[in-house]
């Protein structure tokens, strides 16, 4: 008789042990899981360990607004001069990375005033309204450096003169009217360079390069280049 108390005792502290043990795995499991989750680095017996790699996706959308400067070059029989001035634009840009590397597109428009010196005139005016879209490769360090290279393609949404191309003499009125000889697509390369503060702050540079004509005339060089600082900050949470 008493030996079996004494078993059914020891089976009944066995059980509650092994129950608390069980219970205390399922708890530094769940701290374990909710560490690698929230990108922290996890607790262990010999210091602190790096988060999973799994864990370091990086998935960005930032709002901008900025002033760009662009400069074309159009010798032409009637155009003998084209100078730029400081422009306002926007953009919105999607990023995604992984481990610093990634890649980074989005949709911008930009505006480009030139006072332009013609054969019969002075002071004529010249306006390149370009909507942008980018596709480059992005690498971004720990410390919120980041450099993005590669193609950009920009679509004339309504490029307008005040001067007529062919005779270089103003517009009825001297009215911005749409300019016919800009072409409907500048591509090229492109490369900015920007810092994003741990609040969301994110500060931009770039150059663009034209890789293609941007008059649909004879007219010997015809390139375009621009460049600009623009300030934006993320509006995804994570």
């Amino acid at each position: 008789m008493k030996a079996a108390f004494l078993l059914s005792l020891s089976i009944c502290l066995y059980s509650k042990h092994a129950c608390t043990a069980q219970l205390a795995q399922k708890n530094t499991q769940r701290l374990v899981y909710s560490y690698l989750a929230s990108g922290k680095e996890t607790p262990t017996l010999f210091g602190k360990e790096k988060p999973s790699k799994a864990f370091t996706n990086q998935f960005d959308v930032d709002l901008f607004a900025g002033a760009a400067s662009g400069q074309v070059s159009i010798q032409s029989n009637t155009i003998d001069d084209v100078s730029g001035s400081i422009s306002p634009m926007a953009a919105i840009e999607v990023s995604l990375r992984k481990s610093g590397f990634g890649f980074q597109t989005g949709l911008s428009f930009w505006r480009y005033n030139f006072d332009v010196k013609t054969i019969s005139a002075d002071g004529r005016r010249l306006q390149l309204n370009y909507l942008e879209m980018p596709l480059m490769a992005r690498y971004s360090f720990a410390s919120g450096l980041y450099f993005n290279a590669g193609l950009s393609t920009s679509f004339n949404i309504g490029s307008t003169a005040d001067f007529d191309f062919g005779t270089g003499r103003p517009n009825q009125e001297n009215r911005m009217n749409k300019a016919e000889l800009i072409d409907a697509i500048a591509s090229g390369g492109k490369i900015t360079a920007g810092y994003r503060f741990p609040k969301g702050l994110n500060i931009q540079a770039f150059y663009f390069k034209a890789i293609k004509e941007i008059l649909k005339d004879g007219s010997d060089g015809k390139t375009f280049a621009s460049g600009g600082i623009m300030i934006g900050y993320k509006i995804t949470k994570r």
